[in-house]
């Protein structure tokens, strides 16, 4: 009988019984525990449903007109194209404009003839009484009014040369990025900056020419101010439907500048264009939208984008300002991002139907502004799911 020591179990016997007993058991348990953890991280039903704020601003025309092409190269814009903030978006045909500058000057003209008319008759007037000073002052009530005239038809060209500068501007401004692209040729590029270029030197001549006007406008009235007042308002009597007319028509050139500006369309915000609901060729009125732009980033420049929710009546949920919440994207792998309530809002209003749990059934909840965090993937317009902590 053998009374030795105990015999050794081989570690190859050891091992196949550490893999036949508790390595299974091992592995469960760390199977269980991975699949709770995954349950816990991507399985937890939200508490909302949110959406990435998207603002569209619709570009309106700011006149009566038709519509022209951007350019000979590019006449209209492309749905999804990129557009900056002051960007020009769409022209508008100048010819009522063009219309309105004719029949002001036209107007101008009968005016003067009417002042020189007036002058002259003034003048023979005093003449025949013999009455120096006032002879004097007519003349000179005549010149004041000549000059303020003379004003006013620089005025008026000064406005219809804006208006031609500002459409061939705007034609330089889209050959500008060709040229550089070698898309248009030299000539046409140089021919057109080179309007520009005369257009410009006018308007500065005529500037310094309206402002040697008004200088001699202004002692003109100084003169008119060293006169006695004259016993007889003949002079003030004739002359007064006359400053009527001519303070009508400053008026009129006044409101020319705002419609110049108007043929010009440009875009508020950068973006994307998301719709096109008008085409070169078409006739607009003003405030008919042209083109919608989807503004860059999700939100207005204004201010910072955010998440919009919507808690429903029947949710044991309060949210405040500043109560930590949970995004995430609906993607694979995505992670939840705690962030912040920004603003609650103060009455229940409708749920969109896109945020719906059934769109086929109305909800009412209370508005939820929620931060979007650093590095936050969701665009514009994508729903969010939403889960609030400390509830």
């Amino acid at each position: 009988m053998y009374n030795g020591g105990r015999i050794p179990t081989p570690w190859s016997h050891r091992w196949r019984r550490m893999r036949y007993g508790l390595l299974p058991v091992v592995s469960f348990c760390v199977c269980l525990t991975v699949t709770l953890w995954l349950w816990h991280r991507q399985g937890q039903l939200p508490h909302a449903v949110g959406e990435v704020e998207v603002v569209r601003m619709d570009v309106a025309s700011g006149a009566d007109g038709r519509l022209l092409p951007l350019s000979t190269v590019r006449p209209a814009w492309t749905l999804l194209d990129s557009v900056q903030a002051g960007q020009v978006i769409a022209r508008l045909d100048s010819t009522q404009l063009d219309a309105q500058i004719e029949a002001l000057q036209a107007g101008l003209t009968r005016l003067d003839a009417a002042v020189k008319a007036e002058r002259a008759k003034l003048e023979a007037g005093e003449n025949d009484r013999q009455q120096l000073y006032a002879r004097e002052a007519a003349r000179l009530q005549c010149e004041l009014e000549q000059r303020r005239l003379e004003a006013l038809k620089l005025q008026a060209s000064i406005e219809a040369d804006r208006a031609d500068l500002q459409r061939l501007k705007t034609e330089l401004e889209f050959l500008e990025p060709l040229y550089e692209k070698n898309m248009v040729p030299e000539k046409e590029y140089t021919n057109q900056k080179l309007l520009c270029t005369v257009v410009a030197t006018r308007i500065e001549e005529n500037v310094k020419t309206l402002a040697e006007v008004e200088t001699q406008r202004e002692a003109t009235a100084a003169r008119v101010a060293e006169f006695p007042a004259l016993e007889e308002t003949d002079v003030e009597t004739v002359l007064e439907p006359l400053r009527e007319a001519i303070t009508e028509q400053q008026a009129l050139i006044a409101a020319l500048q705002p419609q110049i500006d108007a043929l010009v369309i440009r875009a508020p915000a950068s973006g994307h264009i998301s719709a096109i609901y008008r085409w070169p060729g078409e006739n607009v009125r003003r405030g008919d939208p042209i083109v919608a732009i989807a503004v860059q980033g999700g939100g207005y420049p204004a201010r910072e984008p955010c998440i919009v929710s919507y808690v429903r009546q029947d949710q044991r949920i309060r949210p405040v300002e500043g109560m930590t919440v949970e995004v995430r994207v609906r993607a694979a792998a995505s992670r939840p991002v705690a962030t912040t309530v920004e603003q609650v809002g103060p009455q229940i209003e409708p749920v969109p139907l896109h945020q719906c749990r059934d769109p086929k059934l109305p909800e009412w909840g209370v508005p939820v502004r929620i931060r979007i965090p650093e590095g936050f993937l969701g665009r514009p317009g994508e729903l969010i799911d939403i889960t609030f902590k400390g509830t």
